[in-house]
């Protein structure tokens, strides 16, 4: 395992549902045309699919589609390109795959995105940018390490603007887990809104917190794109809050 994600680990452990099944890195990798991080691919053999605090996600490496075919991080950056993403927030990079252009890996609930600057001899050596949405002057910060040491400095508030990505103060981190190679919990936006004690639901419905895992039918915030499968565990922390459905 990549040194820095075993210390991400100590720090913010991966989900309880694990372990997670890999993906195909070969295959990702060869429909891309290029390697990934080995921060990055060590990453996601341990935590999955998921996202920090319900706010922070970082991208899997790529999705099977119905008709067999693959839709991988490089689909991603053909998207922002279309769109001009990067220009309309006024950040001074071209997309993948141009040379120097960005590579997004993850992105928040603000819509700040966060990217690799494709630069350097190997995918090891690519530092990261965060590109935001409501920030200005400059709209972009670079930060001098690989994917798992700038999330080890957001869980651990060095990065500058880790409440900016994370919303919880640092010290607080959380992972949830939404999806492996093969299977798929979906994200619970609803994790937050909990107490600590009797776990309250929309309907009265309670629940019981043991050992991080809430046990039994999760009632699911109806309507909500994020809801989980009602037989589906997901991990959360004690954390008070508004026992409602997010809007």
């Amino acid at each position: 395992m990549h040194p820095v994600v075993a210390q991400l680990s100590a720090v913010m452990p991966p989900s309880p549902l694990g372990p997670v099944i890999a993906p195909p890195w070969a295959r990702i990798e060869e429909a891309m045309g290029v390697g990934l991080p080995r921060d990055y691919r060590d990453f996601t053999d341990l935590y999955g699919h998921g996202a920090i605090n319900d706010e922070l996600g970082v991208n899997y490496p790529g999705y099977q589609q119905s008709d067999g075919s693959l839709k991988t991080l490089a689909d991603v950056a053909e998207e922002n390109n279309r769109y001009r993403v990067y220009e309309a927030l006024e950040a001074p990079f071209a997309g993948y795959p141009a040379p120097g252009g960005l590579l997004q890996w993850g992105s928040n609930y603000n819509g700040d995105m966060l990217c690799w600057l494709i630069e350097g001899e190997h995918p090891n050596d690519w530092p990261v940018v965060v590109v935001f949405r409501h920030i200005r002057e400059p709209s972009w910060r670079r930060f001098d390490g690989g994917l798992a040491a700038f999330l080890l400095a957001v869980v651990t508030g060095t990065f500058d603007f880790a409440t900016t990505l994370i919303g919880d103060a640092p010290g607080e981190a959380r992972w949830t887990l939404a999806r492996d190679w093969g299977r798929n919990y979906g994200f619970a936006p609803s994790a937050r809104y909990v107490h600590a004690g009797e776990m309250l639901r929309p309907g009265g419905q309670g629940l019981t917190l043991a050992a991080g895992v809430l046990v039994g039918p999760v009632p699911a915030c109806q309507g909500h794109p994020g809801h989980r499968p009602p037989d589906v565990p997901h991990l959360v922390t004690a954390n008070p809050g508004n026992p409602t459905c997010p809007g």
